[in-house]
């Protein structure tokens, strides 16, 4: 898409780093989605209040929820789509996928570094 577009650098701040870091995770997940022939769906989420998460991976029954943030350093406050989604009871499992080395785990969210995100992916343990 940026050899396309002609985008002679991506700035790490900026946020078409982080739309492209999101629609590399997004391509992953759809990937997986297509290989292991699951069938599942892979949708977003958004509250009446505004609050997204970016991806829902599965059908009506327990879907995962995944939210995709270009940050080195995840807090709960970049999982607020996440908890919101939470309280919904929607889905089954709720992680955050970053750019942060440390993986936690923090009101029932699980916090990855994308690379582990993307190992734990294609070992089918997150659909």
């Amino acid at each position: 898409m940026h050899e396309l577009a002609g985008t002679a650098a991506l700035e790490r701040n900026s946020d078409l780093y982080g739309r492209s870091f999101e629609h590399f995770i997004g391509m992953e997940l759809r990937a997986y989605v297509s290989y292991a022939r699951t069938g599942d769906a892979l949708t977003f989420w958004r509250s009446a209040h505004g609050h997204e998460v970016d991806y829902l991976v599965g059908g009506r029954v327990a879907p995962v929820g995944i939210d995709v943030k270009a940050t080195r350093k995840a807090s709960l406050r970049d999982a607020r789509g996440l908890l919101a989604l939470s309280e919904e009871r929607v889905a089954k499992r709720l992680f955050l996928v970053s750019e942060d080395p440390t993986a936690a785990r923090r009101d029932g969210i699980e916090f990855l570094p994308w690379t582990t995100f993307l190992q734990r992916l294609w070992a089918g343990d997150i659909v």
